[in-house]
């Protein structure tokens, strides 16, 4: 009489537990990550949401960052040097994001906070349109980063992996 079920020893039990850990620690790393990525979509749209102002269009992506839309749209009625200097400010202001994007990836607590402050901030600036889908959608990004902050909050409780 045999039984083809596997049976429970501590060796094995210990092997389920680090799996089940670096299952859940990829996981985590993945939401960080998440997080993390949504720098650099704001950067990215936001450089294309200040060519398409620059270049005369009346739509833009709602991901960007309302300063370089307002630095664009002021600039896009005056001459072509304030065209460029926008275009400069919008460089400017998205590699800020990217920056913030890359000490995010490299779990760094205070890039995701100061990141979101001053994606918050930027925020604020749509309500003097008002702009609601805008401010929506900068509270949805918002939530996303936050959640990848408290992934990286949540990994340094973890255990680690033996």
């Amino acid at each position: 009489m045999t039984n083809n079920e596997p049976k429970s020893t501590p060796a094995g039990t210990q092997i389920d537990e680090t799996q089940r850990l670096l299952q859940e620690r990829l996981k985590i790393e993945g939401q960080i990550k998440g997080g993390a990525s949504w720098f650099f979509w704001i950067a990215g749209l936001s450089i294309i949401n200040t060519i398409i102002f620059l270049a005369g269009a009346q739509w833009s992506f709602i991901i960007g960052l309302g300063v370089t839309q307002l630095v664009a749209g002021v600039a896009s009625e005056a001459g072509s040097s304030a065209k460029i200097v926008a275009f400069i400010v919008t460089l400017i202001f998205a590699g800020i994001f990217v920056f913030f994007g890359i000490f995010s990836g490299k779990r760094h607590n205070w890039a995701f906070i100061v990141g979101m402050i001053l994606y918050a901030l930027d925020g604020l600036l749509f309500l003097l349109v008002p702009d609601w889908l805008s401010i929506g959608f900068h509270v949805f990004a918002l939530f996303c980063i936050f959640a990848g902050l408290r992934a990286n909050f949540k990994l340094k409780r973890l255990a680690p992996v033996p």
